[in-house]
């Protein structure tokens, strides 16, 4: 095999005999497969009996380079409309998308189609799609049983997530039950259920008054499901009143988001869609690895 020498560069090509007195010496291996290539750095070690790629001497030599020799990077975007615009800035015949249930991954330089040929799948971006704020607000309570307080506070403050329904209170009626709930925290509590329409009413008592006030079993919002210019989608919330065999202890309520994890499967899919439809890059549902 032929070396170029780099402390004697004037030799020219120089073979490597075992009978030299190498401690450690930089050869550089010449490629045969085409002239664009460069050669490729070596360590002769322990008289020349070891060989080390000299990896630290290929990046000096890819940083001295005017531009790299292949693109390669991961990017992470944030929103799916980036993800679009980044893609069809850089996307070529060899681009392929690939979705799994959490996102998206594009390779630029994937695996060329038809039987032959290959790459190096260096560049790449990815793109998961985040929960809207308002759905990260309702999911503090989700799941969890919450103080009475605690529950009334999200009514307010999320009042303009609620939606008119047939079949469910109105918003101005939710909205009444939580201002009913925070006045009234301190007494007795029953929970009563009317056999009839099958509604829940709480009621309080102190020590001089009576007040029972209704507790909606559901009602309704709407709210974007991700962080993109999409539109409301409504979700069931579901209420259930739970009060203690301790009458003096303030009652709790266990809230539910109804049907959310279809609801973020359909609004993905849509994202996904919109993602193929803008790039027209090939997507397949799997792993990209």
């Amino acid at each position: 095999m032929a070396y170029e020498d780099e402390d004697n560069p004037g030799l020219g090509l120089v073979h490597n005999h075992p009978q030299e007195n190498l401690e450690q010496r930089t050869i550089y291996v010449q490629q045969e497969a085409g002239e664009n290539e460069p050669d490729v750095p070596v360590l002769l070690l322990d008289q020349g009996q070891k060989v080390h790629i000299a990896t630290e001497l290929l990046d000096r030599y890819d940083k001295r380079l005017p531009a790299p020799r292949r693109r390669k990077g991961q990017r992470r975007l944030d929103r799916c409309d980036s993800l679009v615009a980044f893609t069809n800035r850089y996307k070529s015949e060899q681009t392929t998308a690939y979705a799994t249930d959490v996102g998206v991954d594009v390779v630029f330089d994937d695996v060329p189609a038809g039987p032959d040929g290959a790459s190096w799948r260096e560049f790449t971006a990815q793109y998961s799609p985040e929960f809207s704020e308002a759905v990260r607000e309702w999911l503090h309570v989700h799941g969890k049983v919450v103080s009475q307080e605690a529950f009334a506070d999200l009514l307010e403050l999320r009042f303009e997530d609620l939606m008119e329904k047939e079949g469910y209170p109105a918003p101005a009626t939710v909205l009444e039950m939580a201002r009913d709930l925070q006045i009234n925290r301190e007494g007795k509590f029953q929970r009563k259920l009317d056999r009839a329409t099958g509604l829940v009413s709480l009621q309080v008592t102190s020590e001089q008054t009576t007040t029972s006030m209704q507790v909606h079993p559901r009602f309704m919002i709407a709210v974007p499901i991700f962080e993109e210019n999409e539109e409301a989608r409504a979700i069931e919330v579901r209420v259930q009143l739970k009060v203690s065999r301790d009458k003096d202890e303030a009652p709790r309520f266990a809230i539910t988001l109804m049907r959310l994890d279809e609801l973020r499967r359909d609004a993905y899919r849509d994202l996904v869609q919109l993602f193929q439809e803008e790039t027209e890059v090939p997507l397949f549902w799997g792993s990209s690895k």
